[in-house]
């Protein structure tokens, strides 16, 4: 079972990178919650990461540092690059 929950995670990675977070990683009546979105759903929650990379010049990557998986459990450590669109006239 471990060995399924690293690849969980690195499937879940994945669809960060691609900004295309398959069905199946999620249950119909899963929830996720944001401190910017609070409670949102699993098609809320998969749009808005396909969303979130259109922010960034070239989108988002998520770099895997490591995976600690149990039977019933995992916890992973990124990092996260992107250089963000300058929106005209911001200022920062």
């Amino acid at each position: 079972m471990t060995t399924e929950n690293r690849e969980l995670v690195e499937k879940f990675v994945a669809g960060l990178n691609s900004g295309l977070l398959p069905d199946d990683l999620f249950t119909e009546d899963m929830t996720v919650w944001a401190t910017t979105s609070g409670v949102s759903t699993k098609t809320t929650y998969q749009n808005g990461i396909k969303q979130l990379k259109t922010l960034f010049k070239e989108g988002l990557f998520y770099h895997l540092d490591s995976v600690t998986a149990d039977t019933d459990r995992a916890a992973a450590e990124m990092v996260v690059v992107g250089e963000p669109i300058e929106a005209e006239g911001a200022n920062d």
